[in-house]
């Protein structure tokens, strides 16, 4: 059998309240590389590093990083116990979705394969309301991008927009047609839920290293 060459392994969570459904997003500030990305949500997550071993491996300390505050801008973010607390719920209620075999578009140079698992952490709506509190009172729980909660009807519209795989996943989770996302993925294919190990992604995907 063929294999498929994959260029990157990714891991993301839905993180969505228990009672209002609606999610947590980072949304990319003014710094982020991808200049027409800026302002865009993506679900919180993050890549392949060496040392993971699974795509809830890549999430955990995804999230774990994530959620933390950095010394040198310490006065801009929420009480280190909420960083905490919203932090501990996330990773507490973690359960696996589904995997997504995307096409990513040239817009950093070239085009590649990419394994995107996602998880869903539903947290309970005291947890939910703290994050907003913080994010209302311009305080960062995140230290990359900017935490924005945002409602199903709101994206459905294009009230904001999202970026890469984002909008389909949530398309999907939903059942409803998104907006085209900002820097579209150009195929999309949907697999099974994660895998406990990349060993067992190895029958049907080969890695390659990026040039």
């Amino acid at each position: 059998m063929i294999k498929i060459k994959i260029r990157h392994y990714a891991s993301a969570t839905i993180i969505e309240s228990t009672k209002t459904n609606e999610f947590l997003f980072n949304e990319y500030n003014k710094t982020y590389r991808v200049k027409c990305l800026r302002g865009k949500l993506n679900l919180i997550g993050g890549n392949y590093e060496i040392g993971d071993n699974s795509p809830l491996d890549i999430l955990k300390r995804e999230i774990a990083e994530e959620f933390s505050m950095t010394k040198q801008e310490k006065n801009l973010f929420a009480l280190n116990r909420d960083i905490i607390f919203i932090r501990n719920s996330i990773l507490r209620n973690i359960t696996p979705y589904k995997d997504y075999l995307l096409t990513v578009p040239p817009i950093e140079g070239t085009t590649y394969k990419a394994l995107y698992s996602i998880f869903i952490s539903k947290i309970p709506q005291d947890i939910f309301e703290c994050a907003r509190r913080n994010i209302l009172n311009k305080k960062r729980i995140i230290n990359e991008g900017l935490a924005t909660i945002c409602n199903t009807p709101d994206l459905v519209v294009g009230k904001l927009l999202t970026a890469w795989a984002t909008g389909f996943v949530i398309g999907d989770y939903k059942n409803v047609t998104m907006p085209n996302s900002q820097g579209s993925i150009t195929e999309i294919s949907i697999l099974d839920k994660p895998k406990k190990s990349f060993k067992k992604y190895l029958n049907k995907f080969e890695y390659i290293k990026k040039k």
